[in-house]
């Protein structure tokens, strides 16, 4: 099955095409090593959307896309498009399953329980008697990793609203790694990292900048004329989750249902409490304060201030939940856009205070992309569903069609996770069932459903040299001793969530696939670049800018040759 770009690809040639005097002239650029490489990460921040707003842009985005070298066909190179997955390819240069990390959570075959991406059962949070995360259970390393390798005193400092998408990016020897905890408004990290919190974090966290939104509501910015020029749906859009209030009534009930501006926290009307600082998630406001904070551990820790590179790793979580909750076609993420445009800027001007542009490259991509709302894209013509009660009922309607026609219990089966099904050898063997007779019946059956494209075995993903484009995607996602003995994929612009409401990602097509990626600073020349690249072409292109060494089986490769000067 081919890879369905859809009509992106159209966006794409159109800036290309129009991209005059952008393209890179002839000469391999030279590039002077940076003494701070910012990594910025804008969590599910679509490859179409820089192209979309390019002209509306005035301030920070504005920076970016006017100077950077921009790859405008920059995809995940995996079937799992999520945050987990998706920062971990980031900067390690390789495939996440090969990493044994298959998803954000997962069944692990080898463990034979339910895991997550960053877990550390050795780890507390710090200060509390709480389930702690790091890198330790990654089987691989990550560019910072490969800095210190090369240059001891680099430092290496990650910060994130998640805590996955600051663990997985910031590698096995991070010298800090922070994020955002939901129930209480403050920055935290784990006991892996540090025994005691820097005074500077501290104070940050008991400045509580989330309380100071308490009486906020976020607002438009922009003339109306703006967002009629930018959005496709009406703001009060029926299919929109409500980011205020997000309860099953506001789903379901349409007096409740408030999905337009302006938006408040509405547990902010009782005060501060845990539901409050949960929904300051769901507010920009979060990447400011994640931005504010990545800029005093540049200052305090004085990144960038000497003659060896350090590496600073941002990632964005709100832009993720609003656009779950709302799409890409909304006045949210138009307002969004603009709202980072203007976080941006000032996170750069607090950088360049303590360390010279000329001395900093930027990077700015995204961890996967997303869908569009299916009842939006349903109105555009296109064939899109939501299928996430159908698949569990095709899930367990299946599962007691093998269980009967095996005349066995439960225990044949591991799990059945979404799509995922994990076969209990011992079992099997013990009982003489054949895998065989239930690999046919598996296959027969998904394939009748008009939602399914593919059924890949373990056999199949174990060797995969006959493997087609979707399942070398599924192949990336996978792992020998962790992995399901079938993955079964769905259609394209079949979206599994059983919510009624908003949007999200997951799949191995286009949308969920097409990612931005930039670069600017230290002698790099603006230019778009229209060649395939693949995120996990990032890492390795950095250590060559960097003049690092970078273990010798990564899946990507450096593209540096790609750019000219």
């Amino acid at each position: 099955m081919q890879l369905v770009k859809s009509s992106l690809i159209g966006l794409v040639s159109l800036f290309v095409l129009t991209s005059c005097g952008r393209d890179a002239p002839p000469g391999r650029a030279t590039v002077s090593i940076p003494k701070l490489v910012v990594f910025i990460t804008i969590d599910e921040w679509r490859g179409d959307l820089p192209i979309r707003f390019q002209k509306h842009y005035r301030h920070g985005l504005k920076t970016f896309t006017d100077n950077s070298i921009w790859f405008t066909d920059a995809i995940v190179d995996h079937a799992v498009t999520a945050t987990g997955p998706g920062h971990l390819t980031l900067l390690s240069g390789r495939h996440h399953g090969s990493m044994g990390i298959l998803a954000n959570n997962f069944y692990d075959k080898a463990l034979k329980r339910t895991v997550y991406c960053a877990e550390d059962e050795g780890a507390k949070i710090l200060g509390e008697d709480e389930p702690g995360g790091s890198y330790k259970n990654i089987e691989g390393s990550s560019l910072g990793d490969w800095m210190k390798t090369t240059r001891s005193e680099s430092k290496v400092f990650s910060v994130s609203g998640k805590d996955r998408a600051a663990i997985l990016a910031a590698g096995r020897e991070a010298d800090g790694v922070y994020w955002y905890q939901w129930n209480t408004g403050k920055f935290i990290t784990s006991t892996y990292y540090t025994e005691a919190y820097p005074e500077y974090i501290q104070a940050f966290n008991d400045s509580d900048y989330p309380a100071q939104y308490i009486n906020e509501k976020w607002i438009k910015s922009q003339p109306d004329s703006f967002y009629e020029a930018v959005t496709q749906t009406p703001d009060d859009y029926l299919f929109e989750r409500d980011l205020s209030r997000r309860t099953a009534d506001t789903e379901t009930d349409p007096h409740l249902h408030h999905p337009s501006f302006p938006h408040e926290i509405a547990a902010g009307k009782t005060g501060l409490s845990k539901s409050y600082y949960e929904g300051f998630g769901f507010m920009p406001w979060l990447d400011e304060i994640t931005l504010k904070l990545a800029a005093t551990i540049a200052k305090e820790e004085k990144l960038g201030q000497d003659d060896t590179p350090d590496l600073l790793i941002v990632s964005l979580s709100a832009h993720d939940v609003i656009f779950h909750c709302t799409g890409p076609e909304s006045h949210e993420e138009a307002e969004v856009e603009m709202t980072l445009d203007n976080y941006l800027a000032q996170f750069m001007t607090a950088l360049e205070t303590n360390v010279p542009k000329q001395d900093i490259l930027y990077v700015l991509a995204a961890d996967h992309g997303g869908m569009s709302l299916p009842e939006y894209l349903q109105e555009k013509g296109i064939d899109a569903h939501r299928r996430g009660v159908q698949a569990k009922i095709f899930r367990d309607s299946l599962k007691t069609a093998i269980l009967n026609k095996c005349q066995t219990s439960d225990s044949l089966f591991l799990a059945f996770q979404t799509l995922d099904i994990y076969w209990n050898d011992v079992f099997a063997e013990a009982h003489g069932i054949q895998k065989s007779a239930a690999d046919q019946f598996i296959r027969q059956e998904a394939l009748k459903q008009d939602w399914i494209a593919a059924v890949y075995s373990r056999e199949q993903l174990d060797d995969y040299t006959h493997l087609d484009s979707l399942g070398m995607l599924v192949a990336h996602s996978w792992n020998t001793r962790k992995g399901a003995d079938w993955v079964i994929v769905q259609a394209e612009y079949n979206y599994l969530s059983s919510l009624p409401k908003g949007t999200g990602h997951g799949a191995p097509y286009y949308y969920d696939m097409h990612v931005p990626w930039l670069m600017m600073g230290t002698g790099l020349k603006p230019q778009s670049i229209r060649q395939k690249v693949r995120t996990i072409d990032i890492a390795p292109t950095l250590a060559e800018i960097l003049k690092v060494t970078p273990p010798n089986h990564l899946d990507g490769k450096s593209v540096l040759s790609l750019v000219r000067n």
